[in-house]
């Protein structure tokens, strides 16, 4: 199943949530599921967040662990290695 793509706001939250990470870290879903609800970014466009900054280079996947959450009953979920840090732009 191909992770749709995100919203643009989605898409710029995710990015803010990203750019305050260390470069280099390791990050999930797992990781950033509290910053992603508190910026309401939806379940539904939280794979494609993670797919389209990876296609933009910011995250290179790096392997898998397994999801925390009882619902998700423990599946897979790719971890990635920040390496570039979004530069955000404040809009005029």
């Amino acid at each position: 199943m191909t992770a749709p793509d995100p919203d643009a706001g989605s898409y710029r939250a995710f990015l803010r949530i990203l750019s305050c990470r260390d470069l280099m870290s390791v990050v999930d879903i797992n990781r950033l599921r509290d910053d992603l609800t508190a910026a309401q970014i939806s379940p539904a466009m939280r794979g494609g967040c993670f797919k389209a900054a990876a296609q933009a280079g910011f995250l290179s996947p790096c392997g898998a662990t397994t999801a925390n959450t009882p619902e998700s009953r423990g599946r897979l979920v790719r971890t990635y290695l920040l390496v570039r840090r979004p530069e955000l732009v404040a809009a005029a």
